[in-house]
């Protein structure tokens, strides 16, 4: 929440958007910000996701977003985040909106959206509606403290503050997501097949995955041993040029599409016309195992294909920490 005291920050406004309409407006003080109050911290709900795929603004402290009970998003949108370099909260929904009625959720099911997000390095955020009067229902403040707040202690020390340790990075270009959505009428669109299609299909691998945008991409950021860059739509000059260095002398590329495959010609480079999502499990495993053997990978599991494997690390301690 952003508080409107006009001291807060250099934020002068925000995106403002509505459904089928594209008016946006991002104006920062470029010349004297405004003193910063210590203590408050600035998101905007869901600015740069990865349906606004950007490096994130100077002013913002910590990203956010919201997924009701959308669980099959929140494992990619906990991946984004994470690759940020800023904390980062998800909020799931406690309830279930049966018409009038709402009531708390399912243990087994918050306790799997919970646990993707805090495996991912994230932090969990409670979504729920007070009553008419503005208050609180006291059923669902119990279940908060009865299910969700144990499950998140226990997993506190194991998660809290860890870095991922990835097997394989799935490109999220900026240029790319654009160039998609391009013909959306939503201001903040996104192409679920583009960016789910990877990541089902490296989790079905048990690979553990991060996610590099166009900043991380262009500064050599990519910690991984593999690089997929996934039928992409349009790529920049720099782009391009920063994924044949990565081909050349870092790792292995993983390319698949019809577009691109003249730019990409030398290096070590495993390619398909097939996007990722499209492949077969037995095709897929065959050509996950080229770009990736089983040797060059962390975690090696026989696992059910639905069972998301994720390596983390704690950083090194500060001295005097």
């Amino acid at each position: 929440m952003i508080p409107a005291e006009p001291a807060v920050r250099s934020l002068l406004a925000l995106k403002l958007f509505g459904a089928g309409r594209k008016s946006t407006s991002w104006t920062w003080s470029s010349t004297r910000p405004p003193p910063c109050l210590p203590d408050c911290r600035v998101a905007v709900n869901w600015a740069y996701g990865h349906i606004l795929p950007e490096a994130a603004a100077e002013p913002v402290d910590h990203l956010t977003g919201d997924r009701a009970s959308h669980v099959d998003m929140l494992a990619w949108d906990a991946h984004w985040y994470d690759s940020q370099g800023k904390p980062f909260d998800l909020m799931t929904a406690v309830f279930i909106d049966e018409g009038e009625r709402k009531t708390c959720k399912p243990a087994e099911q918050i306790e799997q959206e919970l646990a993707i997000i805090v495996a991912n390095g994230g932090r969990y955020f409670a979504w729920d509606n007070p009553t008419a009067a503005s208050g609180l229902v006291p059923e669902r403040q119990e279940y908060l403290g009865r299910v969700v707040a144990p499950f998140l202690r226990a997993r506190q020390p194991w998660c809290a503050q860890t870095e991922r340790v990835p097997d394989a990075a799935v490109l999220n270009s900026s240029t790319d997501h654009y160039a998609a959505t391009l013909n959306s009428p939503m201001c903040f669109a996104m192409s679920p097949k583009r960016v789910l299609g990877p990541a089902d299909a490296l989790c079905r691998q048990h690979l553990n995955y991060d996610v590099v945008s166009t900043a991380r991409l262009l500064r050599g950021d990519v910690g991984a041993p593999l690089l997929v860059v996934d039928n992409p739509a349009a790529l920049t000059a720099d782009e391009i040029e920063a994924v044949r260095g990565w081909a050349a002398h870092r790792g292995t590329l993983l390319l698949t599409g019809t577009r691109f495959q003249r730019e990409f010609r030398s290096g070590r480079i495993v390619r398909t016309e097939v996007p990722l999502g499209e492949h077969a499990p037995e095709s897929l495993s065959a050509l996950l195992a080229r770009a990736l053997p089983q040797e060059r990978r962390h975690v090696v599991t026989d696992a059910p294909g639905y069972v998301e494997v994720v390596l983390r690390k704690w950083p090194p301690h500060e001295p005097g920490t």
